[in-house]
């Protein structure tokens, strides 16, 4: 999978820098894989989730434990993976991050 939005990663593990080997081993396991539906990606990421918003789908996957949420598109025909939001757990809770994608 190609990963769009790194800066949005870094600049996460540079605010919470709890967040840089975590992510960066997220990057290694999603950077290496060829997932082409989502029970792939669930297979090698069984904690990521499928949220429909309505007007999109995004997929949620649990960064450190639960610690923190990173939200992404993954189009699974052009092998990308579109980083959207990274977000701590509690303001994944808050949920306005869902009217701002």
């Amino acid at each position: 999978m190609r990963i769009v939005g790194m800066g949005r990663l870094e600049a996460g593990w540079i605010r919470h820098p709890d967040l840089k080997e975590p992510l960066q081993k997220w990057i290694t396991v999603v950077g290496g894989a060829a997932w082409k539906h989502p029970r792939h990606m669930r297979e090698m990421l069984p904690s990521a989730d499928l949220l429909d918003l309505g007007h999109r789908t995004v997929v949620i996957f649990n960064v450190k434990g639960n610690a923190y949420r990173l939200i992404a598109n993954v189009d699974f025909s052009r092998q990308v993976v579109n980083i959207l939001l990274l977000l701590t757990h509690a303001e994944y809770d808050k949920e306005k991050w869902k009217g701002t994608l």
